[in-house]
């Protein structure tokens, strides 16, 4: 059986091509893909600090507001004859 040489030349080039251009698609996939969950994952934890500090706001914001609650009703119960008035 004869081989074509220019023929298996051209054949194996092709192939060569395709395999280098899957070898690099998947390649550079694989590093678009760890970026993306990269960036995913730093979005979370953005969010997740923004959370943490919204909630330890609100939470500072609502200990104020007892501490006020309690002041006033302090004051209501005994209607100005506190220590703190009677100085």
């Amino acid at each position: 059986m004869k081989i074509n040489k220019k023929l298996a030349k051209k054949t194996a080039k092709k192939f060569h091509f395709l395999a280098v251009f899957l070898f690099f698609s998947f390649h550079l996939r694989n590093h678009y893909v760890k970026y993306k969950k990269r960036k995913i994952f730093r979005q979370n934890e953005l969010l997740r600090k923004c959370q943490m500090a919204y909630v330890v706001e609100k939470q500072s914001i609502l200990k104020e507001n007892l501490i006020f609650l309690i002041f006033l009703k302090f004051f209501r119960k005994n209607k100005g004859n506190s220590v703190l008035m009677s100085k």
